[in-house]
C-alpha cells in the first residue's frame, strides 16, 4: 500500500464492517478478496474503499471536509 499497490489492509475495522453488512469472511484472504470485488463493483480503488469504511466507522465523517 505504501509503495502504490492497490490492496486492502484486512484489519478488525474492515472485517467488522463487512460482517455487519452481511458479508461472510473467515480470514484475511477472504477479507481482501471481498474488498477487491466491492471496489471493482463501485469503480473505486481498494484504498479509497478502506478509507471510506474507516472514516465511517470512526464517526469522524462530520469532522472531515471531503470535497
Amino acid at each position: 500500500m505504501q509503495v502504490g499497490v492497490d490492496t486492502t489492509m484486512p484489519d478488525k475495522v474492515i472485517k467488522r464492517w463487512l460482517v455487519s453488512n452481511g458479508f461472510k469472511v473467515k480470514d484475511e484472504f477472504e477479507t481482501i478478496n471481498t474488498i477487491a470485488n466491492l471496489s471493482r463493483k463501485l469503480n473505486i480503488s481498494q484504498i479509497e474503499l478502506c478509507w471510506a469504511i474507516w472514516i465511517q466507522e470512526s464517526n469522524e465523517k462530520g469532522k472531515i471536509n471531503i470535497v
